[in-house]
């Protein structure tokens, strides 16, 4: 590599902030509604959060 050309993959460019990871599209919301997460596969029992379940429980901050 040349001292002009940074070594990082082609369309990644390098950034001081935290990094978006993530492939393809972000999905859109026009309500919060019909959204939820499922937690499921290796877990003792599946368990699925409204949005308004989610955000009504405890928070911590870091």
């Amino acid at each position: 590599m040349t001292a002009n050309r940074p070594r990082i993959p082609p369309g990644q460019v390098v950034t001081q902030r935290f990094p978006v990871l993530h492939y393809g599209p972000v999905p859109r919301y026009e309500s919060l509604a019909d959204w939820d997460l499922r937690i499921f596969g290796a877990v003792e029992e599946e368990v699925r959060f409204t949005y308004d379940q989610l955000t009504a429980l405890p928070t911590t901050r870091i």
